[in-house]
């Protein structure tokens, strides 16, 4: 096996068992606040706003990495993955804004 494609490899399966183990403990973590009977009003009044400045430090973020992108590389393949990435983003907010909307 090429030694590119073993570190390839090696790194796509870090990436997988990252996500899973972050997964793992989620849940693991949300059993135990369920049983502290942590899971009220104020906790998710925090989540809430933690998700949302979340949303808008990512979208400053995508934004100034589009821009390094652009200095760097000029208009490559990073762009556009940037580009695809930012519309993403900016369509889930689209979506889950409507979803919600609908649902009050």
């Amino acid at each position: 096996m090429n030694p590119e494609l073993l570190n390839r490899l090696t790194g796509i399966g870090g990436i997988i068992v990252g996500l899973l183990l972050a997964v793992v403990i989620m849940f693991l973590a949300r059993g135990i606040s369920r049983r502290q009977h942590g899971l009220d009003e104020r906790y998710l009044y925090c989540l809430t706003k933690a998700k949302a400045f979340s949303w808008n430090a990512t979208t400053v973020s995508l934004a100034l990495a589009w821009i390094i992108a652009v200095m760097l590389d000029g208009i490559s393949l990073s762009f556009f993955m940037i580009t695809a990435l930012f519309v993403i983003h900016c369509l889930s907010s689209l979506a889950a804004n409507f979803y919600y909307s609908a649902r009050n």
